[in-house]
């Protein structure tokens, strides 16, 4: 079994196949959302973080669980042992000449998608041309990967728990 294992995530098609990183065996399972080139919506893959309780997979009593859909039932509290689970996102836009643009947006949102499912996020780098509301970000580094020029709330770079 694989000790890491990634899948490059840009678009929303690209997150359809998600589900086949779920699938196979790895210690981390993560995403590398970079370049961001749209909005990209994951919840179908990030339970949400419910806290402490019991599991209703393995009945045992777990300090981390999350809230998960399952038919006929409206949802189940399962621990990461139980259900296959990400376990970090690296985020992103596009450096180069040629660089597309990144909505910060875009950016926020996914953001906030793995801190509700208490996902470590990390964020690379802002890329070249980033666009804040419509109008483009100031930056001084051609990939945008200065921490302190990014706005305050995106200043976050967390590892997963190994």
């Amino acid at each position: 079994m694989p000790k890491w294992l990634g899948y490059s995530v840009c678009t929303q098609k690209d997150a359809e196949d998600v589900y086949y990183l779920l699938k196979t065996p790895a210690k981390i399972r993560f995403l590398s959302c970079e370049p961001i080139l749209e909005d990209i919506d994951l919840s179908e893959w990030l339970d949400e973080f419910i806290g402490a309780g019991i599991c209703d997979g393995c009945g045992k009593e777990k300090s981390q669980l999350y809230g998960v859909d399952a038919y006929p039932v409206c949802g189940v509290a399962i621990c990461d042992q139980c259900a296959s689970r990400l376990h970090w996102v690296i985020l992103g836009g596009e450096s180069g000449a040629n660089a597309r643009t990144t909505h910060l947006e875009h950016l926020r949102s996914l953001l906030n998608q793995c801190q509700k499912a208490n996902i470590p996020p990390f964020i690379k780098q802002l890329g070249a041309k980033p666009i804040l509301n419509n109008q483009p970000y100031k930056i001084s580094d051609k990939k945008g990967g200065i921490l302190s020029e990014f706005p305050e709330d995106l200043q976050i770079r967390e590892f997963p728990n190994v």
